[in-house]
């Protein structure tokens, strides 16, 4: 039976080793392949890596915790999708990732060791074993997070992204999904950048890879020119990690919409938001400010690179914070707080009445002098006259 393959640049379908229009090396596909995600468990993969358990499942590949049966390593084994190896566009997106995966070597990117075709005409990518957790059931559990921390992980993130972006490659899904928070040599939140599965490399690009249109992302952290399908630079990576870092600091997502293509929209023709009016925790307007920029719509209002953009998180973060946390933002001028009053606190003297005269008390013992007509004396009122003995006084002469 002739084994059919496909090639990953032009996408021919064709039973020869080499393409007929480009001479690349076409790959095998499986048309019907057997095993499941599931079933690949307890089988061994290229003949050195004793699949043990399934991780996850990713939009077009499944990860399996492996061992290495040469050196006895633990490592992660990311397949590509059963149902998708016969599109020929994934096989060469599959390749392009461990390419491009495999050439970066900065501490913050995941390592990859191997990569490689199984004997089932299935790809392969075996990665460094992580332990630990993801930004995003960090932010589900431990959400809204503290400034120093959000800027702690996104300095580590940039470091990452600032070495591929030097080569060309750019992330396209950055999200915290992808962001692996673990524990080495007793630094916690210690930032690994996973699934580079989808970067591509504008130093190989040939307008051949992106002509079917498709848009790769995810919706609440895709940049404006990926919602419009256009092109896309290094800086659509650190809008997506300002949305990050604007969920981080709120709660929540910017641009929430009831369908993904709202989100959109309101992506493309709406302003970025401001972290002041939602922030839960006390912030800076510095750092809300530089989330901001990293979010603007316009690719060339914000940061120039990664390494920018980290400095100007680090100098937010000295600054002291203005934000008053879960009250939002501090009282506008002019209008001041006011206190509540305690529920058992009375006032200490009642008011006098808003209605009718006031007078002294003095006024209220003796009654007004009556009108003698004009006065004679320089002064202008005459003194009371005088009166007689009070009542009191009458009986304690009767007594006496």
């Amino acid at each position: 039976m002739t084994t059919m393959r496909s090639c990953p640049m032009c996408g021919l379908s064709t039973s020869e080793p080499c393409c007929p229009n480009d001479g690349g090396i076409t790959m095998p596909v499986a048309a019907s392949p057997e095993a499941t995600a599931a079933g690949l468990i307890g089988t061994t993969i290229h003949g050195r890596y004793a699949v043990q358990s399934l991780i996850g499942q990713g939009g077009f590949g499944a990860v399996y915790k492996a061992r290495h049966t040469g050196t006895g390593d633990t490592v992660a084994l990311k397949l590509l999708r059963t149902e998708q190896a016969g599109s020929a566009e994934a096989v060469g997106r599959f390749q392009r990732e461990a390419a491009a995966t495999a050439s970066l070597r900065q501490p913050h990117t995941v390592r990859v060791f191997d990569f490689g075709q199984t004997e089932g005409s299935e790809l392969f990518l075996a990665m460094e074993f992580l332990e630990g957790k993801t930004l995003a059931e960090a932010l589900e559990r431990e959400s809204p997070m503290s400034p120093e921390r959000l800027v702690h992980i996104a300095t580590q993130v940039l470091k990452a992204l600032a070495e591929a972006h030097s080569k060309g490659i750019i992330h396209r899904d950055l999200k915290p999904d992808n962001i692996f928070l673990t524990q080495i040599f007793g630094e916690d939140d210690f930032v690994k950048v996973l699934d580079f599965g989808i970067a591509k490399s504008l130093a190989t690009d040939d307008g051949m890879r992106t002509a079917t249109g498709v848009i790769i992302g995810t919706p609440p952290y895709m940049s404006p020119e990926q919602a419009r399908g256009s092109g896309v630079d290094h800086r659509t990576d650190l809008y997506s990690l300002g949305c990050i870092l604007y969920e981080g600091l709120t709660g929540k997502v910017p641009f929430q919409a009831e369908t993904v293509i709202d989100t959109l929209v309101r992506r493309i023709t709406s302003p970025p938001p401001d972290a002041r009016r939602d922030c839960q925790v006390p912030t800076s307007d510095a750092l809300c400010a530089a989330v901001r920029r990293a979010m603007a719509t316009a690719a060339e209002d914000r940061f120039a690179d990664a390494i920018a953009m980290a400095k100007a998180l680090r100098e937010a973060l000295s600054v002291p914070a203005t934000t008053t946390g879960a009250a939002g933002h501090p009282p506008l001028p002019g209008r001041p707080c006011q206190r509540r009053r305690h529920p058992l606190r009375r006032p200490l003297r009642r008011p006098l009445p808003r209605t009718g005269p006031r007078f002294r008390c003095d006024q209220l013992r003796q009654p007004a002098p009556p009108h003698r007509g004009p006065s004679r004396h320089r002064h202008r009122h005459r003194p009371p006259p005088a009166q007689g003995p009070s009542r009191s006084q009458m009986q304690r002469r009767l007594w006496h």
